[in-house]
């Protein structure tokens, strides 16, 4: 289901690598991004002015979280009631298929359900007939006026077109899509037929078994999207879910013998399960097939309980299996799927697709696979197109493939794959996978080590059990390695110039139970892939003077600290240098963890630190739950929070208890539901700030500048100044939207602005609102 959500820093070469030609990036881009060709690096400096730029608003549209378009929307002058769209772009492969109506369908609902415009302007330019029937067919109206562009020493005319907010736009979804009456017939005359596509057992190379692929008999071709986009304006999607299940299993039945004993995959759609009445008939006339069905379910589906009991217990009682499709590339986690518990695991076309190329798809696929087989579940490569594809994923392990390479979707069922593609499977298999070995080297004695000797021994971890140690790097070369700290050790681990890749899905540093460790950085050191555990039992300090990167990735991690669902020791910064952690994972710790150790937590104490999560839910920098006391003192902090929900610095579960101390504090937010400092959930505690200066800039849905949506939070200021911007739906300043904070500062100097429907200020009821000298400066959607 296509969606809008904010830009992220990651989607620059995606959106690049849809401008194919010159001649379109001149007309997408007016000249105002530079020279052609466009990459990931122009996108990323266009995207950073943007961000600086309150008037602009980057999004991306994304169908079941695979992005497929871009544009911006802008305030072209101080009037807030016109907006303009701009940089329209669509992915070229989802191009005619009904995405680029439906982001513009939703574009201008964003400028006049969210931004209350009451006009919306964009430009096309006279040549690009496509560009301008498709804004015709949203509701798009010439307005005579015409600009003029030269751009590489050719005059272009651009044409100016609007839409005013009246009750044709109140009325879109009616009259803009002419292919909503053939698809109300399609689906009123039941003329939905079904492809199969041949799904390989990745050691054989036989036939496992085949999804249905939804297609309509109905003279013209009619994409899936067209019709579950008609669906879902209509309200019907449940009719479309009952017509699929029921015409592949009648057909399955009707063919029993050209499927025999393989599987066959049927699509289901989120949220809707057959009503009790229809699923009392389907079990009635399938129960006996139903142990070769499987019902797949898409990877970002949000399950309530009872549909998700309901699901499983009908899957446990008729005997079908679950495979859970598209997986990795939207906002899986993992404790979502163990409470699936499915029997198969769809890795999503995108990570596969030159997979023999991209280093990190390989380490991100390998992870996901090896996930799926140490808890019983097996996986499936989609979109396998090339023997590179091919043989790469078989190396990884993966159990089943599918793609074009292997064999297409095809109206008949076919027996067998041909020949050589099978012997070419056979001969993958049989060489085996591409598992790495292990091989550990202990440190005993000695006082220092260069890392790339140990890398060029084939070594790919270090395990230290003494109390001093230096490991001596190289700048400009990495070495794949895992360090652990030996259980019960005290130990202080010199890292200088190191930079490590980790492996097999391990830490880079991992902190053994009951360990202790200082870790000290000289020179330049970096971290990749993951991060530093610290498990419940175990305390690190790291310090020195100098700097750190760490980029942690997967599809849940962290930094520094321990998985989301996890306990966590003590953390403590206190180096003279620079710790700079970016985190890029569905579910994201930048600094922390899922609980801490009682008595244990975070300690920023000196130097620059910079965290920026680009996940779907993450914690910057604090806890999941418990009250982890958060000390930030003498120390420059800067959060580019840009996620789907969670928070910057506090805890997001549990209880507040955060102090900032001396240090300058500089949060970026932008998303759905978020807390820049203190929760998105409700909460209790204390949050305070003294000699500090604080700036936070946020926009997004639901926001929380500082303070939850409820709870009896304490928060005080003294001696500090305090900025805060804000511009959502629902914007909070201070405090909580149920009023039952207490605010108090003293000496403060408070700036707060506000631009959103739904504004809050201080959230308190008068009497627990106290300010004592210091200057204050409030301003609501002005």
């Amino acid at each position: 289901m296509l969606k809008l959500r904010p830009y992220k820093r990651n989607d620059a070469e995606t959106v690049a690598s849809w401008v194919t030609s010159e001649k379109e990036f001149y007309e997408w881009s007016a000249g105002i991004l530079g020279d052609y060709p466009a990459d990931a690096a122009m996108m990323d400096r266009f995207s950073e002015k943007i961000a600086d730029d309150d008037t602009c608003y980057q999004f991306i549209a994304a169908d079941d979280r695979v992005p497929v378009g871009y544009f911006i929307i802008r305030y072209p002058e101080d009037n807030q009631r016109l907006v303009r769209i701009g940089f329209v772009i669509l992915d070229p492969a989802r191009r005619g298929r009904g995405y680029g109506i439906g982001m513009l369908n939703l574009a201008v609902r964003f400028a006049f359900d969210i931004l209350k415009a009451r006009k919306v302007t964009l430009g096309v330019f006279e040549e690009n007939d496509i560009a301008l029937k498709t804004y015709k067919t949203v509701g798009f109206t010439e307005t005579g006026a015409v600009e003029t562009y030269e751009l590489k020493g050719r005059v272009n005319k651009c044409i100016e077109m609007e839409m005013r907010y009246d009750s044709t736009v109140k009325n879109i979804e009616e009259s803009a899509v002419p292919e909503d009456k053939m698809i109300k017939d399609i689906l009123s005359e039941n003329k939905l037929k079904y492809a199969f596509q041949p799904i390989i057992d990745a050691s054989t190379g036989n036939i496992y078994g085949y999804e249905a692929l939804m297609r309509a008999d109905f003279g013209m071709n009619v994409s899936p999207m067209t019709i579950l986009d008609y669906a879902t304006r209509k309200h019907k999607l449940y009719d479309v879910e009952k017509l699929t299940i029921f015409n592949v299993m009648d057909f399955y039945v009707k063919h029993r013998e050209l499927f025999g004993d393989k599987k066959v995959f049927i699509n289901s759609i989120p949220g809707y399960q057959l009503k009790k009445q229809d699923y009392s008939e389907f079990k009635s006339r399938f129960a006996g097939y139903l142990k070769n069905v499987v019902v797949e379910i898409t990877e970002n589906t949000e399950f309530k309980d009872k549909e998700l009991n309901s699901l499983l217990d009908r899957s446990s009682s008729e005997g079908f299996e679950l495979a859970i499709d598209d997986y990795g590339t939207g906002y899986s986690n993992t404790s979502s799927l163990l409470s699936y518990l499915p029997h198969y695991l769809k890795i999503d076309r995108l990570l596969i697709s030159s997979i023999n190329e991209e280093t990190k798809k390989q380490h991100f696929v390998r992870s996901i696979i090896d996930f799926a087989a140490s808890n019983g579940v097996k996986t499936l490569a989609e979109g396998v197109e090339t023997a590179a594809e091919l043989k790469t994923a078989i190396e990884m392990g993966v159990d089943y493939i599918q793609g074009y390479y292997t064999a297409r979707p095809s109206m008949e069922i076919i027996d067998n794959i041909e020949e050589d593609i099978r012997n070419e499977i056979i001969t993958c298999s049989v060489k085996g996978t591409n598992q790495e070995v292990r091989k550990v080297y202990t440190v005993s004695g000695e006082k220092e080590l260069p890392i790339m000797r140990l890398a060029l021994e084939k070594y790919t971890g270090i395990v230290i059990e003494q109390e001093e140690f230096t490991l001596v790097g190289n700048t400009g070369y990495s070495a794949e390695m895992s360090i652990k700290i030996k259980d019960g050790i005290k130990c202080r681990l010199t890292i200088r110039d190191v930079f490590i890749e980790s492996t097999q899905h391990l830490p880079c540093i991992e902190l053994g139970t009951g360990s202790e460790l200082n870790l000290v950085l000289e020179g330049e050191n970096r971290m990749t892939k993951f991060g530093i555990l610290v498990p419940e039992s175990s305390c690190l300090v790291i310090e020195g003077e100098g700097n750190l990167r760490l980029r942690s990735q997967g599809v849940s991690s962290y930094a520094i600290g321990n998985f989301w669902n996890s306990k966590v020791g003590d953390i403590r910064w206190q180096g003279t240098g620079s710790l700079d952690v970016l985190i890029e994972a569905d579910e994201g710790i930048g600094i922390g963890g899922g609980e801490f150790r009682e008595g244990c937590g975070i300690s920023l104490l000196s130097g620059v630190v910079r965290i920026e999560p680009a996940s779907a839910q993450a914690i910057a920098l604090g806890a999941v739950n418990g009250e982890p006391p958060i000390m930030i003192t003498d120390c420059k902090l800067q959060l580019d929070v840009k996620i789907e929900s969670g928070l910057g610095i506090g805890c997001l579960e549990g209880a507040q208890n955060t102090r900032i101390l001396r240090s300058n504090v500089n949060i970026l937010c932008a998303g759905s539901n978020i807390s820049a400092i203190g929760s998105s959930e409700a909460t209790s505690g204390n949050i305070s700030i003294e000699n500090s200066e604080i700036s936070i800039l946020a926009n997004g849905q639901m926001l929380y500048l500082i303070g939850a949506p409820e709870g009896d939070i304490n928060i005080e200021f003294m001696d500090s100044a305090v900025n805060l911007r804000g511009e959502g739906n629902n914007v909070l300043g201070i405090g909580t939207r149920d009023m039952n904070s207490a605010i108090r500062a003293r000496q403060a100097i408070c700036n707060v602005k506000i631009a959103s429907g739904s504004p809050i200020v201080y959230g308190a009821n008068p009497d627990k609102v106290s300010f004592a000298g210091g200057l204050q400066s409030v301003s609501v959607n002005e």
